[in-house]
């Protein structure tokens, strides 16, 4: 069994002229600020979802029911590797690198993950939203630990 890791960081651009949609942008690092986000990122600063992972054994899963799940398709920041996302608790912590950061709460699609995914279901699953409580630099590759409840 390989170690827990980031294996895609996907941003969608603050910047004029870029739609806002679902779909993200790939890129190798980016900055997590605490209590804001994903630096450059143009849903940064909501106070409950900085930060959306999902779990790439579950997005094989949804690419195997036809869904697409290029890296940014499903709208995640964040895929990692060997971590069942769905079975977290709210207010599980989990080191990516040397950030911290704290589930939320469960991520779930939209009418825009409807309109993307061209699919009658909205409602679908797609990992959790996290809020960024020691920001640093992430990259893809970096390590990704779940921390034991005694050390939040």
């Amino acid at each position: 069994m390989s170690k827990p890791e980031i294996i895609s960081i996907c941003i969608k651009p603050d910047e004029p002229g870029v739609p806002v949609g679902f779909s993200r942008v790939m890129v190798r690092a980016v900055r997590l600020i605490a209590g804001f986000g994903v630096e450059g990122d143009v849903r940064a600063g909501h106070p409950r979802r900085q930060l959306n992972l999902i779990d790439q054994a579950y997005a094989n899963k949804l690419r195997d029911q036809g869904y697409k799940t290029d890296p940014g398709q499903l709208g995640e920041h964040l895929i990692v590797s060997e971590i069942d996302l769905a079975s977290l608790e709210i207010g599980a912590r989990l080191r990516l690198g040397e950030t911290l950061i704290e589930v939320t709460g469960r991520r779930t699609g939209c009418s825009r993950f409807k309109a993307i995914q061209q699919t009658e279901r909205d409602n679908v699953a797609l990992g959790v939203m996290a809020k960024v409580i020691e920001g640093g630099m992430i990259a893809v590759g970096d390590p990704v630990t779940l921390l034991p409840i005694s050390t939040r």
